[in-house]
């Protein structure tokens, strides 16, 4: 029996796989007890699938641009989008915090501003999201948006690999701000927990 594709009901990390159902899961994580049942096993119980994930990511990119566009501020339109269309596992002020801080580095690197550009914003946050499904089973993913703006120079390419330390130093940054932290983030995990894809609690 595979249970894999299940998710923690709080962070949204995988959850090990048991020998028997029902069962509870203590997710490696965050720590939190999970309650698993034969019926959540079912492909038809599956909320985790591919089409109702893209779909969700699309619902968010759309919301998000209409925010933007309606002048609501980058921090407040990414922490509201993915509330409304991410669910748990987003954890919408971690979303939020992580794609205004890749976009803020973007912005020294290239020399241009875009955390109010709907287009640029949405884009990050989108590869942001996609970074996260492959840190699942991967130690680090190469984040690629080609032509993501133009500067002076011209076309401004966005390549950088990240981690899941990377993304927990990104997730202390001040969204309202542009300076990294003095210094590295403290671990919340459990003491006992083992450190994975998903650094938060």
């Amino acid at each position: 029996m595979n249970v894999r594709a299940l998710l923690c009901c709080r962070c949204g990390g995988p959850l090990a796989n048991p020998e028997a159902l029902p069962a509870l899961i203590d997710c490696l994580y965050c720590g939190t007890v999970n309650s698993v049942s034969a019926d959540a096993s079912a492909p038809s119980q599956d909320v985790t699938g591919y089409e109702t994930r893209k779909k969700a990511i699309a619902d968010f990119t759309s919301a998000l641009v209409a925010a933007l566009n309606a002048g609501q501020e980058p921090f407040e339109a990414l922490r509201e989008s993915s509330a409304a269309h991410l669910g748990i596992a987003g954890r919408a002020d971690t979303v939020a915090r992580i794609a205004l801080a890749l976009a803020r580095d973007f912005e020294q690197e290239a020399k241009v501003s875009v955390v109010r550009d709907p287009l640029v914003l949405s884009r990050i946050a989108n590869v942001y999201l996609l970074a996260l499904d492959e840190l699942r089973t991967s130690d680090s993913y190469d984040l690629n948006l080609p032509f993501l703006t133009a500067n002076a120079q011209g076309p401004a390419h966005c390549q950088r690999k990240v981690t899941a330390k990377l993304l927990a130093e990104l997730a202390t940054r001040d969204p309202e701000g542009d300076a990294p932290p003095s210094k590295s983030p403290v671990s919340t995990l459990p003491a006992g927990k083992k450190k994975g894809w998903w650094p938060f609690s």
